[in-house]
């Protein structure tokens, strides 16, 4: 990515407090994703705006997100929507991280919320896993297989994490903030039924504190209700704690993820900031 564009995105993070990109697309833009599109205005030799879209594996819905100067928003998201049909896009699903921006309707009509939820930690004892399960790190060239499955399986149609290919895999295990021993997997003899994926954040938190999170859990659905989530939850947070000092653990989770959001409150976790999706077809 240019200089001029990595200013844009500083100057719009600096304006609403949040980045305008999420970390996969911000990845997405830096390797050059082939099969992405992005669309820029330009003015003065600067850059006002900024949309980048990338299709999920199927190609059937695209996720878009923008980053935009004040007072052209709008007007931005309306010519990149142009573009996109234009190129055969028929359905899009932008994301709006900053609490400052609401999409025109006439646009777009809301979708999702994704809550990020915080909460202390402390290192404490690893937890007691079901009769059968074994917990580790992660494998990678071993274990890369069983997670594409166990993901697949999971979270089934999801918009964004489901359909992983080796490659979505490999873009994930190449951010610069991964490591091996941070997946926590559970193992029901040789076959993976849980993953805790958890992160380590460079910058301190309010007070000073190192930040950990929960960047992606799941649990093999024909393992449910046999407390996996709970177990792989708190060993993930286990880990953050006591083997990488943070003091601090956030997390996102779908709004309307009941089963999630009465989990990761029963420990101790309060929603702090929600990220919108707006979806808009080409044919509405």
């Amino acid at each position: 990515m240019g200089e001029r564009l990595w200013q844009l995105i500083a100057d719009v993070e600096r304006q609403h407090g949040v980045p305008p990109f999420g970390e996969i697309q911000l990845a997405a833009m830096a390797e050059g994703e082939p099969e992405s599109l992005g669309v820029v205005a330009e003015r003065n030799g600067g850059t006002e705006a900024y949309g980048f879209a990338v299709p999920t594996p199927d190609r059937g819905i695209w996720t878009l997100e923008l980053a935009a100067g004040p007072g052209i928003y709008d007007w931005f998201l309306e010519r990149v929507l142009e573009v996109l049909e234009a190129a055969g896009v028929a359905e899009v699903v932008l994301w709006v991280h900053s609490p400052a921006v609401e999409p025109p309707l006439r646009l777009v009509r809301p979708e999702r919320a994704l809550y990020r939820m915080s909460a202390a930690i402390t290192a404490t004892d690893p937890p007691v896993p079901p009769d059968g399960v074994t917990i580790r790190g992660v494998d990678v060239p071993r274990d890369a297989p069983a997670l594409i499955r166990l993901n697949n399986q999971a979270f089934g149609d999801h918009p964004e994490q489901g359909g992983w290919t080796p490659r979505d895999l490999e873009t994930r295990l190449a951010l610069s903030w991964f490591d091996p021993a941070g997946l926590r997997t559970a193992w029901m003899g040789s076959r993976l039924v849980a993953f805790n994926w958890t992160k380590v954040h460079p910058e301190p938190g309010p007070s000073g504190e190192t930040v950990g999170e929960i960047y992606s859990i799941a649990v093999d659905p024909s393992f449910q209700g046999r407390g996996l989530g709970r177990t792989i939850a708190v060993e993930g947070l286990r880990y953050l704690a006591a083997n990488r000092g943070a003091g601090r653990a956030i997390l996102y989770v779908d709004s309307s993820n009941t089963a999630a959001l009465e989990l990761y409150r029963s420990l101790g976790f309060a929603t702090e900031h929600v990220d919108r999706a707006y979806r808009w077809k080409a044919d509405r």
